[in-house]
């Protein structure tokens, strides 16, 4: 059974996680929330992320900072992201999204004060286009990847059922992508690294790069299926030859990340990695 995982450096202590599911959220003696795992199971999952974005849509996005904001947007805002979750979706887009569903369009100043009370909230992280020095002049695209600060408010958001996850494998595969890269950046914020994609105007894309204070780097790949190794693994090696080594170093790791269940080194260097492994 998955456990909920208590990000003690974010918290705020506000409480509104257990005035929403007190069964499963606590306080320590610190005054920051703890999880009661033991009181977590299947059935009840799915109704805390869609009890979560109810009174986020009700009292978060209010008590944030006093600001009146309208939750009817706010709540067709969450399901524009949720939609384009983990891709380098623009403003532009999401207007566009929020008005083929709501009556009133949505300004770009509201748009961008609604975005960052959701950042504020960590319920909305941003991963930026890489800063790696490249070989390549191919010209790249900037606009940041949204990421919610866990699939299941996607998956609550969209009203996502098991059978629609089964039915639209792509939208799963990118939900499994905010997955890994809600690990990735727990580890990542404890070793001091930042986490960064690459994606050229040619949708030539390495889904995560990590690096390290000190200059280090590794890139990673993200694949739900195993039958996508082999191609994940064939694009590390050619973003390599794409990096300036002279100036960037050669990479620490090159990394398919995957649901699958087995773990190991390929004979080209490229680590597989299954998602549950990722801690060891």
């Amino acid at each position: 059974m998955k456990k909920v995982v208590i990000n003690k450096d974010k918290c705020l202590g506000c409480g509104m996680c257990v005035g929403i599911e007190s069964d499963v959220f606590d306080f320590d003696d610190d005054g920051l929330v703890k999880a009661n795992n033991d009181n977590i199971n299947d059935d009840n999952k799915y109704e805390v992320a869609k009890d979560y974005i109810k009174s986020l849509l009700n009292e978060g996005i209010k008590t944030i900072d006093g600001i009146e904001r309208n939750p009817q947007k706010m709540n067709v805002l969450i399901k524009s992201i949720s939609r384009n979750i983990s891709t380098p979706v623009s403003k532009s887009t999401i207007l566009e999204d929020v008005k083929l569903e709501f009556e009133n369009e949505l300004s770009r100043p509201t748009l961008d004060d609604y975005l960052n009370a959701l950042e504020r909230l960590y319920i909305l992280e941003s991963v930026p286009a890489t800063n790696l020095n490249l070989r390549s002049k191919t010209p790249l695209r900037i606009t940041p990847k949204l990421e919610l600060v866990d699939p299941s408010l996607a998956i609550a958001a969209l009203d996502l059922k098991k059978q629609d996850l089964i039915n639209d494998l792509n939208l799963t595969g990118f939900l499994f992508e905010n997955l890994c890269i809600r690990d990735l950046k727990i580890y990542a914020d404890a070793m001091n690294a930042n986490l960064s994609y690459y994606r050229d105007k040619n949708d030539f894309e390495v889904d995560v790069i990590l690096r390290t204070d000190s200059g280090k780097w590794g890139a990673i790949e993200i694949k739900l299926g195993a039958g996508f190794i082999n191609e994940a693994a064939e694009n590390l090696l050619k973003f390599k030859e794409r990096v300036d080594t002279q100036k960037c170093g050669e990479p620490a790791f090159l990394m398919v990340l995957t649901g699958a269940d087995y773990s190991y080194k390929r004979k080209d260097g490229v680590y597989v990695v299954s998602i549950g492994n990722l801690k060891n």
